[in-house]
């Protein structure tokens, strides 16, 4: 990983940041297509910090590019947007694949 494509002020240190007006318990659900729940894909796969409870739903790239999420009727489909959107990244499109890869 390049550190020309990293905010360095950023303190989470290499990882994106989800912000979210859903609590900690919305995201325990599974998702059907992956088989893990929202959280686990987020954090452990696509190296989100996710911020519970916030005022707003927003992803924050590894580069400090914020994105404001138009889902926001659950959490699975604010997880299905940053999905969508990292997996249009360019390290995001390779963390999206080894995750696929990781399901097989």
């Amino acid at each position: 990983m390049s550190n020309n494509n990293i905010n360095l002020s950023n303190y989470h240190k290499n990882r994106r940041e989800l912000k979210t007006t859903f609590s900690k318990s919305d995201f325990n659900l599974k998702l059907n297509k992956y088989k893990i729940s929202c959280s686990d894909l987020l954090v452990n796969h696509l190296y989100c910090n996710i911020c519970f409870n916030s005022d707003e739903n927003s992803l924050t790239s590894y580069n400090g590019e914020v994105f404001n999420l138009k889902n926001d009727t659950s959490a699975t489909e604010i997880t299905n947007e940053c999905i969508e959107l990292i997996s249009n990244m360019s390290m995001g499109a390779d963390e999206y694949y080894k995750l696929l890869e990781s399901l097989e």
